[in-house]
This record gives structure tokens, sequence and C-alpha cells, in this order.
């Protein structure tokens, strides 16, 4: 199985799907947000993975 490199979201993104919901960010606060986004991800990965055994 080869594993590939998915695309991140840009702060830029984020912020224009946020703006969808209403949530005014800008572009230090999206980077936080994405930031804990991608860290809460991989916990989720490794303890689905850790469990999965």
């Amino acid at each position: 199985m080869e594993l590939c490199e998915k695309e991140k979201i840009t702060p830029q993104q984020a912020i224009q799907i946020l703006q969808k919901d209403g949530i005014v960010t800008n572009q230090t606060e999206a980077k936080i947000i994405l930031d804990f986004l991608y860290i809460i991800a991989e916990i989720v990965v490794d303890t689905y993975l850790e469990n999965s055994d």
C-alpha cells in the first residue's frame, strides 16, 4: 500500500470555511486552529490504530 501526503488546508482556506459558518478569524488565529486540529487528528488516528490490535 502506497502512502501519500495529504494536501494541507491553508490558513486562507480555513478562514473561508469558517466564514461560511459565521466565524470571523484572521490569518494568525486560523493557523493556530489548524495546528490544533492536526494535533487532535493525529491523536485520534494513533489511538484508533493502538486499539485495533
